[in-house]
């Protein structure tokens, strides 16, 4: 009888007092029902204790889950980041971006293509692989200097290391038979750019350098799904790279020349043809588009004009002027 009461879970009062009304008058009994009430108020006691130690440790974690929540909100900064920016400079042969690049604060130019002969600048050997670029990079980010600037030029040409070094790694000739193909040899390139990315980004913000990558333009086919095809200026890079340069650097500038388009009527059977001629000396006014539109892929986080003359200085004093213009727009 006594271990069916003992059986039951929780404290038992109503239990233990039936017992012991059992106990006084059975004296056999008394001495089991005492040692059965010592080991129901041990295993009592051990459960309280447990259950104490586990309240505690869930307040601790808590507490902890909230120091670190806290810890994390410290973090939280407000306002601009001063910062030197990260541009993404593209346009046709000969319209001048090397030489805007050569005219930033103390260059170096990590050279993929061979341009740079006639301009008087800093400049590594010409890189002839990958690997050659980024120990160009590791080496401005390790060693001292004095370089303000770095400058890729250009991106496409290195875009073609990078293909070569996926070939490499996969013993295919052509990126497009990497990794059995379907594209994924684009894609493992990307892990390359990313690294690429990763080293101009340190060099931006451990060594506070201004990071302009150059890059050709070429025509492309635009799907718009809004409305009906067109054609388009855009870096001559795969899509993914692209829109990888883009997304990350914070102006992209399409460098062209200005220039207007007349018709005139054609002879005989032919129609009227168009005409372009250039506004400007020297075969047309450079300018740098620096907002998006169906001719080109452009952008900048600095509120800058559509155009902008094509020289360093006209850049710098847009820059200035925007800022003015938000800061007083905060005010």
């Amino acid at each position: 009888m006594i271990s069916q009461y003992t059986a039951i879970p929780g404290e038992g009062r109503l239990a233990l007092r039936l017992c012991m009304a059992v106990a006084r008058h059975t004296p056999s009994l008394s001495a089991e029902l005492y040692r059965v009430i010592d080991e129901w108020r041990m295993e009592r006691n051990r459960f309280q204790l447990d259950k104490a130690f586990s309240r505690n440790g869930r307040n601790n974690k808590r507490r902890k889950k909230e120091t670190n929540i806290m810890a994390l909100l410290d973090n939280i900064t407000r306002g601009k980041e001063n910062r030197p920016p990260r541009l993404f400079i593209y346009g046709q042969e000969g319209v001048g971006k090397s030489t805007i690049g050569a005219a930033a604060p103390n260059p170096v130019f990590i050279q993929t293509e061979d341009g740079l002969g006639e301009i008087d600048t800093a400049k590594f050997p010409l890189a002839k692989t990958l690997g050659e670029v980024f120990t160009y990079l590791n080496a401005l980010v390790d060693e001292p200097h004095e370089f303000k600037t770095v400058v890729l030029d250009s991106a496409d040409w290195l875009e073609r290391l990078i293909w070569d070094q996926v070939c490499r790694d996969f013993g295919v000739r052509s990126i497009e038979k990497a990794d059995g193909g379907y594209g994924k040899g684009y894609v493992h390139a990307l892990t390359y750019w990313r690294q690429i990315i990763g080293l101009l980004n340190t060099l931006r913000d451990r060594r506070g350098m201004i990071v302009i990558v150059i890059a050709h333009s070429k025509v492309e086919r635009f799907e718009d799904p809004e409305n009906s095809a067109y054609d388009r200026y855009t870096p001559r890079l795969h899509k993914s790279a692209t829109s990888l340069i883009c997304e990350w650097s914070d102006a992209v500038f399409f460098a062209t020349k200005r220039f207007r388009v007349s018709k005139e009527a054609g002879n005989g059977f032919q129609g009227e043809r168009a005409i372009a001629s250039p506004i400007g000396a020297d075969g047309g006014e450079r300018i740098l588009r620096t907002v998006g539109s169906p001719a080109c892929v452009a952008k900048n986080r600095y509120g800058l004009p559509g155009e902008i003359p094509m020289s360093w200085t006209a850049l710098i004093n847009a820059f200035k002027k925007s800022m003015e213009v938000r800061n007083a727009e905060m005010q």
